[in-house]
């Protein structure tokens, strides 16, 4: 439902406001940036085993989450729209996506749960790598490279 919605927004303001990616950009950047810091810094003393989701929390979370938001926002417009515009196109890629994004979560469920008691045992270092890992993010979404190269 977000990624039909991204393609009907990102149609819209790239029709209003061509510069809208970049800012999209700049502000996906420093929010990705500012989860590489929390992560860093995570609290890894606490015990969360007692924490318990059910399926409609999860899924009525992915309406607030600014990542789920980020990706629907910037995916769609970078990588689709600048190369198909019709409702057809945009609408297959909407479908392939969800199914990506669904077989993704699938595989992050599976190996979670495969490597649950290597990740607690070496939870510092796992985030320190995670943490690195979004910094690298951040510097690629925000299109910093591409300026300095050319």
């Amino acid at each position: 439902m977000l990624l039909a919605a991204s393609v009907i927004l990102n149609t819209l303001l790239a029709a209003i406001l061509p510069k809208i990616l970049v800012i999209m950009q700049v502000i996906g950047s420093f929010y990705i940036l500012y989860l590489a810091y929390q992560v860093f810094k995570m609290d890894i003393s606490g015990d969360i085993s007692k924490t318990a989701a059910t399926f409609m929390s999860g899924f009525l979370m992915q309406f607030v989450n600014p990542k789920v938001w980020l990706f629907t926002m910037t995916v769609i417009p970078s990588y689709v729209m600048p190369y198909y515009k019709s409702s057809l196109e945009l609408s297959m890629f909407v479908l392939i996506l969800t199914m990506i994004a669904f077989l993704a979560f699938v595989t992050w469920a599976l190996f979670g749960t495969a490597l649950k008691r290597f990740l607690q045992e070496y939870q510092r270092a796992a985030n320190i790598v995670l943490a690195i890992l979004l910094v690298y993010s951040a510097v690629e979404v925000s299109g910093i490279v591409e300026i300095f190269l050319g």
